[in-house]
Order: C-alpha cells, then sequence, then structure tokens
C-alpha cells in the first residue's frame, strides 16, 4: 500500500510540475528585446516608400526609442491636442470657463472642410460652449471649432509659445486650420519631431500640464478621438489609448504629406509608454501605412507586453 501511496504522489507532482512549466512558458513569456524591437522597427521602416518617423518613451523608466525622431514632420490636425492643452491651461488660469458660450455667426464657418459641428448644426449661427468646442475639436477633428478656439486664445502664436513654456521646443505652430487650406506648403509650419511628440505627452501624463479636473476631460477626449485604426488597433481591447491623429490630403503627384497618429498607452500588466507615429512624403495607399502603423505599434506592444 505504501508503494502505491509513492507512485501516486510522484505521478501527481509530476504532472503539477508540468503544468506549471506550461503555465510560465505560455503565460509569462519573456518579451522581446530593445535590440529585437529596433530591428524590426527598422525593417518596417525600411520597406515603406515613405519618410517615417516614431518615437517611443516608456512613461515609468524614461527609456526612449527613436527612428527619424528628431526630423520635422508636419502634424495636421495632431495640433489639436496641443490646441485642447493651450485652451485647458487658459480655464485653469480663470481665463476662460468650459461652461461658457461662444457666438459665431455662420458667415464665419467653412462649409468645405471637415467639420462634424456644422453638419450637425447647418446653415445657422452658432452658440456653443467651450466644453462643446473641445469635444469637436479632440474627440472629432472638427476644423472650424479648432479654429474658434485658436481665436479664443490669441492665435497660433499664444499655442506655440505656450507649448515651449512647458519645455517642450522641438514643436512649432504658424497657422490654421483654415491658413493650411490655402497653400500645400502651409502645413509644413506646423511640425514636430517624434520625440518631442512624445515628451509633450509624457508631461500630459503625469499630470504637469495641468489640473486634475482639466487633465481628466482632455484625457477622456483622447480615449474618445476618431482615427483608432492606427496605433490602437494593434493593441489588445483591454490596453486604454489616448491619442490624436492627423492627415493631409493629397498633391496632384498623389503624395500625402502627413498620416500620423500620437497617443499613450496604458497597458492592464500595468505597464505605459508614449508612441509617435509620423509618415510623410507617401504615394503608398492609406490601408498599406495603417498596416504600417499598426505593425510598428505591434512590434512596440511585444516589447512591453
Amino acid at each position: 500500500m505504501f508503494f502505491v501511496y509513492m507512485n501516486y504522489l510522484q505521478t501527481t507532482t509530476f504532472r503539477l510540475v508540468t503544468i506549471f512549466l506550461l503555465c510560465s512558458t505560455v503565460g509569462f513569456s519573456q518579451s522581446i528585446t530593445r535590440k529585437e524591437v529596433e530591428g524590426k522597427i527598422a525593417s518596417l521602416i525600411r520597406s515603406s516608400h515613405s519618410d517615417v518617423g516614431v518615437a517611443v518613451l516608456d512613461l515609468d523608466s524614461g527609456e526612449k526609442m527613436g527612428f527619424n525622431d528628431k526630423k520635422h514632420y508636419p502634424m495636421q490636425s495632431v495640433f489639436k491636442f496641443h490646441l485642447g492643452l493651450a485652451v485647458l491651461k487658459k480655464v485653469d488660469e480663470g481665463v476662460l470657463s468650459l461652461d461658457q458660450i461662444v457666438d459665431v455667426k455662420k458667415e464665419k464657418l467653412d462649409t468645405n472642410t471637415w467639420s462634424p459641428m456644422i453638419k450637425e448644426y447647418p446653415n445657422q449661427d452658432l452658440h456653443v460652449s467651450i466644453k462643446d468646442l473641445l469635444r469637436y475639436t479632440v474627440e472629432q477633428s472638427d476644423n472650424n471649432a479648432c479654429d474658434i478656439l485658436f481665436e479664443l486664445v490669441g492665435g497660433p502664436a499664444k499655442v506655440n509659445a505656450y507649448i515651449h513654456s512647458t519645455g517642450v521646443q522641438d514643436i512649432q505652430i504658424s497657422a490654421t486650420e483654415g491658413e493650411m487650406k490655402k497653400a500645400w506648403s502651409v502645413q509644413f509650419t506646423n511640425w514636430s519631431t517624434p520625440i518631442a511628440a512624445v515628451q509633450l505627452l509624457g508631461k500630459f501624463y503625469k499630470g504637469n500640464l495641468l489640473k486634475k479636473v482639466q487633465h481628466d476631460f482632455l484625457w477622456e477626449l483622447l480615449v474618445h478621438s476618431i482615427r483608432s485604426e492606427r496605433l490602437q488597433a494593434a493593441l489588445p481591447k483591454d490596453a486604454v489609448v489616448g491619442h490624436k491623429s492627423g492627415t493631409s490630403g493629397r498633391n496632384a503627384q498623389g503624395v500625402r504629406a502627413a498620416f500620423n497618429d500620437i497617443g499613450i498607452v496604458n497597458l492592464s500588466n500595468g505597464k505605459h509608454f508614449a508612441i509617435a507615429l509620423f509618415v510623410s512624403d507617401s504615394k503608398e495607399s492609406d490601408e498599406a501605412t495603417i498596416q504600417l502603423m499598426k505593425d510598428i505599434t505591434k512590434v512596440v506592444w511585444e516589447y512591453y507586453k
């Protein structure tokens, strides 16, 4: 009877050890190394017929990775995040209020631009709160709402000065949406380096730029911002992502100047990173560019998972 019992114990122990080892292999696999991440991203960039800039910032350790990360890339609507910061800073200072109503004559509104706001309220004067203008601007990337907010804070130069006051210098904001529309070249006056983009996101994430109420409101807008098919689509469904995209049109040669997304990623394992993806000078299809952005994001996620 003793030998039967000992045999049972040995068999049970073996099974438990086997299950543990299998769980260790499947559930707790090691992430890829930084060198492997950099190699994979470099290969993806080389395979694209575009000018691609990438920056990643570990929001816990401060570790950075970058590819063309000090190059100037046109932001397009990415700058609506920066504008949102500037507006909410004025709210913090008591200069503006989220409940403040702004009156806008319909003659001042551009009916030939991306504007969910005037689709919702067509052919009429607007009486809209700053809070709603921010929702339209950051969540829905509305160009009319954006330029109304620019006017409220004193124009692009004021927003530019505020961003520089945060300690992030390699960003320039010089033109409104309406001004960018006038000529292809104007969009290039609104630029950021990828590394500056993640630095600004990092300052925002740590709560260094706004009071908590305004910070939480802007985070909510970023989480619900449109164009989630770029970096967010490559991540697990339980990841929380706040981001802002930006896209140019194509010129007569079929070139896109900007196809961008920047954001903060909070993973369910407790890790957090900021990522900036800028794609410029591209004749690639939108589908190919989106796939490139997803592939790069997936490699970064593999490093942090």
